[in-house]
């Protein structure tokens, strides 16, 4: 017979429960409980421990500080209890036909654009959602399971403990230019002579980006800042279009605006810069077959673009 005085996951994840939404009642709407059983619950548990989880006010609940260290402590159990029904589903073949993926900002038009409606297409029961958000943003969601996977270049991940990254494919950056812009028809350039112009591009190139320490080195110092950072291409390219910016963008973005000669690629001296764009997941967490589905997709997308 079980101890009855041992606390179970339920009690762990109604704790937790009032601890984010505050109140008995928010907590027992998202639990779908009745607000009696909750109370109870929680009656239960302090009854258990001998102590006082929450000071109660008409502002609502607030946890005292060893709740707070039971709700920490407690995080990682519910996360390994989750993972264990998902890889029950897994083994049974009874995944649930759902997809959660974080896309990298300067990943996100090529995945999106090209990626995204083949998979709907092949795979029209498979539901599927798409977070877009900066490295920082996109391993806080994976590590809370708000998301199933990222495909990102590899990035600030390098050295994060808990996570896997396979490569999906090596991706050349070029740096572009307008027809009509003053570097046209000069041949190699040192970078020094193109960062007298401003960048614009997906991502900030800082100390966190896996090409800070190429540009660095490469001009002897320089510091490469971005006049302007988003995410959309589109308009990034219509500002390259009517200023004398350039961009530095993968090469597969922009092939066939630059095969029909509506951006020309510069050729910089000692300056071929690369960046892996990888799928990254949690440790220890099988991938789903709708994830490997949308990874198959993403490579051979690539593939087909680069194909021409």
């Amino acid at each position: 017979m079980a101890d009855r005085h041992m606390l179970t996951l339920k009690q762990i994840t109604h704790l937790n429960a009032i601890v984010q939404h505050k109140t008995i009642h928010r907590a027992a709407e998202i639990l779908h409980i009745t607000q009696p059983a909750l109370t109870r619950s929680l009656h239960n548990l302090e009854e258990q421990l001998g102590v006082t989880l929450f000071h109660r006010s008409r502002s609502g609940m607030t946890p005292s500080e060893f709740c707070l260290v039971i709700k920490q402590r407690s995080q990682q159990l519910l996360y390994d209890a989750q993972d264990i029904e998902r890889e029950a589903k897994l083994y049974n073949n009874a995944e649930t036909g759902t997809l959660k993926v974080g896309v990298g900002r300067g990943a996100k038009e090529l995945i999106l654009r090209e990626a995204l409606p083949l998979f709907v297409v092949r795979y029209p029961r498979l539901q599927i959602s798409v977070n877009e958000g900066k490295p920082e943003d996109l391993l806080f969601q994976l590590k809370n399971r708000q998301v199933d996977m990222c495909v990102t270049g590899l990035g600030s991940f390098t050295h994060v403990d808990g996570i896997k990254d396979e490569k999906i494919k090596t991706l050349s950056l070029v740096a572009l230019v307008r027809p009509e812009h003053p570097l046209v028809g000069c041949g190699t350039i040192s970078l020094s002579r193109i960062a007298s112009y401003s960048l614009v591009s997906a991502t900030n190139i800082s100390h966190s980006h896996p090409l800070h320490n190429l540009i660095e080195n490469s001009a002897s110092g320089l510091s490469m800042i971005n006049s302007v950072m988003c995410s959309d291409y589109i308009a990034l390219q219509r500002i390259v279009l009517q200023t004398d910016n350039w961009l530095l963008a993968p090469y597969l973005q922009f092939a066939h605006e630059i095969e029909r000669g509506e951006l020309i690629q510069l050729t910089i001296e000692e300056f071929e810069p690369s960046i892996d764009l990888r799928v990254v997941e949690l440790s220890g967490r099988s991938r789903a077959p709708a994830g490997e589905y949308f990874v198959q997709i993403c490579r051979e997308t690539l593939d087909r673009i680069e194909r021409g």
